[in-house]
């Protein structure tokens, strides 16, 4: 039975350049869940986990978008959206990807231009700016299943926390949080964790760590589950 959480569309941040992959796209490198799975992509490890969650799911990748594309059309028959950094953006981050989200949410990014602005200031009587987006990153292969259902429990932006560890780039934001993503970019405030902080977002809690395990490292990629 669908719920609100079904209205929410979901963006996989898959732009990084993959440094410490020794510059391989990351989310295309094979992993192998556990002993009894065939190796897959990591990006369709995510993918697999939020599609019962998302209203509809779209990449951002800064290269390979055939194969995104083509990733995402094996569990998504609309359109497979993959988006990459605006030019004046490149390097810039996840929240680069975020920011460059908005060309495919109808959002007018003139709304706000002021670092300072007071996020009650943008403008939200329009039902679409109190609309849900969540985001995830491509290299979380155990991504929670009720991730976007318990986020949705808290009347603001919100991420999820263990005991161990804070995962700022799983969150789950309005649209309106979107237009404040600008300047932030413009005055080189490119944490998500600063971000979060100013929208004053809040914390969820989840028990287990293991369900936020990310590869960012060979030696993870290659560790079965």
């Amino acid at each position: 039975m669908l719920n609100q959480t079904h209205t929410v569309t979901t963006i996989i941040l898959a732009g990084g350049e993959g440094r410490r992959m020794d510059g391989k796209d990351k989310g295309l490198l094979l992993f192998k869940a556990s002993k009894f799975d065939k190796e897959l992509p990591l990006i369709e490890h995510v993918i697999k986990r939020l599609i019962p969650q998302s209203a509809q799911i779209l990449i951002s990748a800064n290269r390979n978008k055939a194969q995104y594309q083509d990733i995402l059309g094996r569990y998504q028959q609309n359109k497979q959206i993959v988006f990459a950094d605006k030019d004046d953006l490149k390097a810039l981050g996840p929240m680069a990807g975020m920011l460059s989200a908005v060309d495919y949410l109808d959002l007018n990014l003139d709304i706000d231009t002021d670092i300072n602005v007071d996020i009650d200031y943008v403008d939200n009587q329009h039902d679409f700016m109190r609309e849900r987006i969540q985001f995830v990153s491509c290299d979380a292969p155990f991504i929670p299943l009720d991730l976007i259902e318990k986020l949705y429990s808290k009347t603001a932006a919100s991420y999820p926390v263990t005991l161990e560890k804070q995962h700022y780039c799983h969150t789950q934001l309005f649209k309106k949080d979107l237009t404040l993503i600008k300047a932030r970019l413009e005055h080189k405030e490119l944490k998500i964790r600063s971000f979060l902080a100013f929208i004053k977002a809040q914390a969820v809690v989840f028990d287990d760590e293991a369900s936020f395990f990310n590869c960012n490292t060979k030696q993870e990629l290659y560790t079965t589950h």
